[in-house]
């Protein structure tokens, strides 16, 4: 069953990107900080996190590094408004998979999460959702 952490402070964004996962198949679960995230990752495993840049708590790269440290099969695709390459980068360095501006173009969001799977190895999709902060 794949299984795909959403990491954003934008409520209504987050469980959007959620309720659209479990129509693709995935099983996909909701956290609204780094410290969330970090928090629901150490109780499950998850094989991919989407992991917004900017939010309040813990910034998106320090919840990379600490997800990279703690849970390295992790796979984590950053995702973000600022359009900057340089960005890109220092996420790419941090260990980052990949990376994704918003607004999201499902259809890259779903290359990047396909990519993602089939570089960790996983299994088929599965099809329930919980919230990490239940």
């Amino acid at each position: 069953m794949n299984r795909v952490l959403v990491v954003d402070d934008e409520i209504r964004t987050c469980e959007n990107l959620v309720k659209i996962l479990v129509k693709k198949g995935y099983s996909a679960f909701a956290a609204h900080n780094g410290v969330e995230a970090l928090e629901f990752l150490n109780g499950h495993d998850v094989e991919v996190v989407l992991l917004d840049m900017r939010m309040p708590v813990m910034d998106g790269i320090t919840a990379l590094k600490r997800i990279k440290e703690d849970h390295p099969d992790t796979v984590a695709i950053m995702v973000t408004a600022i359009s900057d390459k340089s960005v890109a980068e220092d996420c790419i360095k941090a260990g980052a998979f990949s990376y994704l501006d918003k607004p999201i173009n499902f259809q890259e969001l779903f290359t990047e999460i396909g990519r993602a799977l089939e570089h960790r190895g996983s299994m088929p999709p599965g099809d329930e959702i919980r919230h990490a902060y239940d």
